[in-house]
């Protein structure tokens, strides 16, 4: 059982945790190792190289990438998108 309240803990749900694809997005990894990569975009391909230890979320308005130990921080994005008008649109 894991509490999926951040990114580190989704990465820990699937054995493959260098590449996590959802819905037809295509991912290419190449000596990249332990991220957790989620690819929502079917318009694009996404590429990683050459990276290690990252959380990259690609949706079709939004790439978020950081570090796997501040994926909790997180949190501090949500925050100001709620307090910014025009970026509330991305919650």
């Amino acid at each position: 059982w894991y509490d999926v309240g951040h990114f580190r803990a989704v990465g820990e749900c699937f054995r493959d945790k260098n590449s996590v694809n959802l819905e037809e997005g295509k991912t290419l990894v190449i000596e990249s190792y332990n991220n957790l990569i989620i690819n929502k975009n079917k318009d694009k391909l996404l590429t990683i190289l050459g990276i290690d230890n990252l959380v990259v979320v690609d949706t079709k308005d939004a790439l978020f990438i950081c570090p796997k130990d501040r994926s909790q921080d997180v949190k501090k994005v949500i925050e100001i998108l709620k307090k910014d008008k025009k970026l509330s649109k991305y919650l």
